[in-house]
């Protein structure tokens, strides 16, 4: 069998699945909606045809989306999350291709592109802070960059990317740059300003952080050239009905969401403060969470004991002794940080 023999070193995506009563390890919105909102849906999407195929543009959507963007519709393409366009980019370029990423940084920019055959150059974030390096960063850009993701804000890093760095990026008219900004809704850090004027770049955004993971949608906006290159890998109907509708329910209840943002970054604060005041060293955050650093042993496990669980950064990211943990509702995360107390004096 002709299959790639680079699979033979992979190992899957892992996701922790042990069940505990308070899950702060993915970068999810903690709050669901209310019943009277659920009933509402329920409604809507018991309205579906499931026997017919959904809408392939995603016509309504689309129109929603162009007026918040003042783009025109022909210049997006939606997807099942950023993964979905991650894997269409690589689709669209030629085996080989350089393509840079930050490093740390989502780690399937990475593993997709070790499955396309890719030659990946990260730009290595700042060992210190994890700000971006912008020596290390012309460096790599001077080698011929096909294909670059700027991290805005980083996963799993919560910084932004410089915009004072963006113009350097972007001269490089043959690299296609795109900024991933699946947590813009925390940061409202957008290069939007630069799109009208830059036909290499792409904008990533998703419905996941914001109290929608589970529909796995998201938009790209870029170049209309640009854009319909890469939707000419697209699958067809990659977007179903049922994700189709909650996203316009979404806009019909924008306010909502707005305000479940607006608690999340409070408590993103007080969690921030939080470990200030115990002497940890933890990174400034634009994002839904927080990554921090303790050195002291056994501490994930400890967390998972106390019915807690949050990302250990020590295996996908390569961090050693550093932890990610995504802000949750106000009870959770005084549970949380009870618990960091308690294993510090333990």
């Amino acid at each position: 069998m002709k299959i790639k023999k680079i699979l033979d070193s992979f190992k899957p995506y892992y996701v922790e699945n042990k069940e505990v009563p308070i899950r702060l390890d993915a970068n999810e919105s903690p709050y669901d909606f209310p019943e009277e909102l659920k009933k509402e849906l329920s409604n809507i999407l018991s309205n579906i045809e499931i026997n017919r195929y959904p809408d392939s543009n995603i016509s309504e959507l689309r129109k929603i989306i162009s007026e918040k963007e003042n783009i025109p519709e022909i210049c997006m393409i939606f997807g099942n999350g950023s993964d979905e366009f991650i894997y269409m980019l690589y689709m669209c370029l030629e085996r080989g291709s350089k393509v840079s990423y930050p490093e740390p940084g989502f780690s399937m920019y990475r593993i997709v592109g070790n499955i396309f055959e890719m030659n990946l150059q990260p730009y290595q974030l700042s060992s210190e802070d994890y700000t971006v390096d912008k020596e290390n960063l012309k460096r790599i850009l001077k080698s011929g960059i096909d294909l670059i993701f700027l991290g805005n804000p980083n996963n799993p890093t919560g910084n932004v990317f410089p915009q004072d760095f963006v113009e350097m990026v972007l001269s490089n008219k043959n690299t296609i740059v795109v900024s991933d900004e699946a947590y813009f809704n925390y940061s409202q850090n957008s290069f939007r300003k630069f799109l009208d004027q830059n036909n290499n770049l792409l904008i990533m955004r998703s419905f996941s952080k914001v109290g929608l993971a589970s529909i796995r949608l998201g938009y790209m906006i870029g170049d209309e050239h640009l854009i319909n290159k890469i939707s000419m890998v697209r699958s067809p109907y990659n977007i179903n009905s049922f994700t189709q509708k909650i996203a316009l329910f979404y806009f019909k209840h924008e306010s909502f969401f707005k305000k479940i943002i607006e608690d999340t970054i409070l408590e993103r604060e007080r969690l921030y403060k939080f470990f200030l005041d115990q002497k940890i060293f933890a990174i400034p955050s634009q994002a839904n969470f927080i990554t921090f650093r303790i050195e002291k042993p056994n501490f994930y496990d400890f967390l998972l004991q106390k019915g807690i669980r949050i990302k250990d950064l020590s295996h996908s990211f390569n961090m050693k002794n550093f932890f990610r943990v995504t802000v949750g509702k106000k009870s959770e995360n005084n549970i949380f940080m009870s618990a960091v107390k308690e294993f510090l004096l333990h």
